[in-house]
């Protein structure tokens, strides 16, 4: 801990010295985080399990990238038992906490009738990341997947790094499963799905990065305005759980479905580039600002 004494004469530098304390230079590493970035989108999967080889030196492919159940089982097997029960108690003790954060939806209504409230309805998809590429962190993997379990999240999906042997750590394996994981994947998520009603912003932002997604089809339009069934990305009825896990199949058991769709995705930046969004809200404020107010 660096401990600064407050002088006349400390306090004319005091801003300039605190900012300089941890430089850094980011800018070096932006043509190489962009040259990955477009290579991911123009290729998928396969540029995915390329930097995996290259980075990690672990052969990942469609094969083995999900861990199995016998993987898990053999993860239980190098775990002492004490850390498990260590990894229980913690559980414990999370769950506690994050129970006590809780929304709970709730509407009232005026004397007029208006009618008021707020509904939290969880999501049915979520993705996780853990690290693990030089170390093991259990404690992440509670951190991450507990507080949507309890927010009442249906699936989970984990994503962690593999060593060269495409081993998931153990301890990282065992906590998940204690944690109440659904899947765990040795690589990047390559889909993002959302069943709730309307489009959320990260599953925009999901598709303008060439993200092959999922969508509910709302019966009021907008997601089915912008996703079109099978050329760049999936529809699926609000609701309809099992047409989404049809949905997820679909993709998984069809690469070239996968990297056509998000290979189209990204026009969905040219639809919602900020100068159209800036310019439809002038118009929308422009044709409101002319209507006559209503009569009384």
């Amino acid at each position: 801990m660096r401990i600064v004494k407050l002088t006349q004469e400390t306090k004319k530098n005091l801003l300039n010295d605190l900012l300089k304390r941890s430089p850094n230079n980011y800018t070096e590493y932006q043509d190489t985080v962009q040259e990955i970035v477009d290579n991911v989108r123009e290729n998928g999967d396969k540029a995915l399990f390329d930097y995996t080889k290259k980075f990690d030196k672990a052969d990942i492919n469609a094969s083995n990238v999900k861990v199995t159940d016998a993987e898990i089982e053999e993860a239980y097997k190098e775990v002492d038992s004490h850390l498990v029960e260590v990894i229980r108690k913690a559980l414990v003790n999370i769950r506690e906490f994050h129970e006590l954060q809780k929304q709970n939806s709730w509407f009232t209504t005026k004397e007029n009738g208006t009618m008021l409230g707020q509904k939290v309805t969880p999501l049915n998809y979520v993705g996780v990341y853990v690290p693990g590429g030089k170390a093991v962190y259990p404690s992440s993997v509670l951190m991450n997947i507990v507080p949507a379990k309890v927010a009442g999240v249906n699936h989970i999906i984990m994503t962690t790094p593999c060593n060269a042997e495409g081993k998931v750590y153990p301890t990282t394996l065992v906590a998940a499963k204690e944690a109440g994981v659904d899947e765990i994947y040795k690589a990047g998520i390559f889909v993002l799905c959302s069943n709730e009603e309307g489009m959320p912003m990260t599953l925009l932002e999901a598709m303008a990065m060439g993200v092959p997604s999922i969508s509910t089809d709302c019966p009021c339009g907008g997601p089915k305005e912008i996703v079109k069934d099978g050329f760049n990305g999936l529809l699926t009825p609000v609701g309809d759980v099992a047409r989404m896990e049809t949905a997820l199949i679909r993709f998984l058991g069809n690469r070239g479905l996968m990297k056509s769709c998000a290979s189209r995705a990204p026009e969905v930046r040219k639809m919602f580039h900020p100068d159209l969004v800036y310019a439809a809200w002038d118009d929308l404020i422009a044709h409101a600002l002319d209507q006559p107010e209503a009569a009384e």
